[in-house]
């Protein structure tokens, strides 16, 4: 990997999580990463698909406006407790999806070659070079060994993706798990064990996903953990479940060194058809936060805020909206 002793460089990427929809609902949904907070991002949003639809279309559209000049996402980590909902037949076409819309992806592996290649996925971009480490805890029916798999919360394999990571120079390793206790506001022990371990073998930052509500934030040794992000597009009506995370990871490389600026925190809502607008719209809240008035709904502003409140205050996380 060439050296640039002379320049500085910088790399943004945004990561945040899950599509959890019932089919009726997947084909009509806005989300606004157009605002200007998510206009810097030189990687772009590493998305985490969520969710089983049974309609072959919608799901595919998905993706494609994802991946569309619109919203840009750039990768997609889709190791999660539904990917093998449909089957193998259903993950081959999530592979085959993916692969046609020539956007990098990672958490699975179609066979051995892509495994050894791609696990972990590393990106390049501005002179700095980023390993994502993407796994989940388990799939909601028996995991395979077999090819096309999933990659499972394995402390041997993930410790062999970290060592991958460092023997190809990585400037930063990522570790992006899918963990945790559904609706939960605060991490489980598992996660901290887990996140200690990760630490310990090398990540520079771990950025959760899976309990549905976003979970506390700490630091372990200087290191960054974002517990879980919660859900960005959801219809799902469990309390805290349509607030959500976007965090912004900033990548710095002077010369020889590296450093990871400070996560920057983005609390995102989902509104339902007929609350802003007549579908489906995910928002940033601090450039909402001040429009109650356009809201076709004035209760479901009123259903953010106290949500946003709830949900600061259980999980000591410190946000000015």
């Amino acid at each position: 990997f060439p050296k640039f002793p002379k320049l500085k460089f910088s790399l943004r990427g945004i990561f945040s999580d899950g599509l959890t929809m019932t089919p009726p609902h997947t084909s009509r949904s806005e989300t606004y990463f157009r605002a200007p907070a998510y206009k810097r991002v030189d990687i772009g949003l590493s998305w985490q698909f969520v969710g089983a639809p049974s309609d072959k279309k919608r799901p595919t559209n998905f993706l494609r406006h994802f991946k569309s000049i619109i919203l840009g996402f750039d990768v997609f980590n889709i190791a999660n407790n539904h990917m093998l909902d449909r089957g193998v037949k259903g993950l081959e076409r999530t592979i085959s999806v993916d692969d046609s819309l020539n956007v990098w992806r990672c958490g699975v592996a179609k066979d051995v070659r892509e495994q050894s290649s791609n696990y972990p996925l590393i990106l390049r971009r501005n002179g700095i070079s980023v390993a994502l480490i993407n796994f989940t805890y388990g799939t909601n029916s028996t995991s395979r060994k077999e090819y096309p798999r999933v990659n499972m919360m394995d402390k041997n394999e993930v410790r062999l993706s970290i060592q991958k990571a460092r023997e190809r120079n990585a400037d930063f390793i990522l570790a992006l798990p899918h963990w945790g206790n559904e609706y939960q506001l605060r991490h489980s022990k598992e996660q901290e064990e887990w996140a200690e371990w990760l630490v310990k073998e090398g990540v520079d930052a771990i950025v959760g996903a899976h309990p549905h509500v976003v979970q506390d934030t700490t630091h372990i040794s200087g290191v960054p953990v974002i517990y879980s992000l919660g859900n960005c597009i959801s219809n799902m009506s469990a309390t805290n479940t349509r607030l959500g995370l976007a965090v912004e990871l900033r990548f710095i490389r002077n010369g020889d060194k590296t450093s990871l600026d400070e996560p920057v925190l983005h609390f995102t809502w989902c509104t339902l058809p007929g609350r802003l607008t007549h579908t489906y719209k995910t928002i940033p809240i601090k450039t909402w936060a001040s429009r109650k008035n356009d809201w076709l709904t004035k209760s479901d502003y009123d259903n953010m805020i106290s949500t946003l409140e709830r949900v600061c205050k259980i999980t000591s996380i410190e946000y000015n909206y």
